[in-house]
């Protein structure tokens, strides 16, 4: 099983955490994309790096 990237690791959570719910007449829920996903874990550890902080595996 190859080593999940901490970007891997929020995408997964992201992914199990975020879902659009709807609006007031609309039963339709939509998970949030993938890409969008992708996109703010880069932001995520991007940001944790600039301001000094490391991911590091226990």
């Amino acid at each position: 099983m190859p080593t999940k990237t901490p970007e891997d690791i929020i995408i997964q959570a992201l992914q199990g955490a975020l879902v659009a719910y709807p609006q007031e007449d609309d039963m339709e829920c939509e998970w949030i994309a993938h890409e969008q996903c992708m996109h703010v874990a880069k932001t995520i550890v991007s940001e944790l790096a600039a301001k000094g902080f490391e991911i590091v595996r226990k």
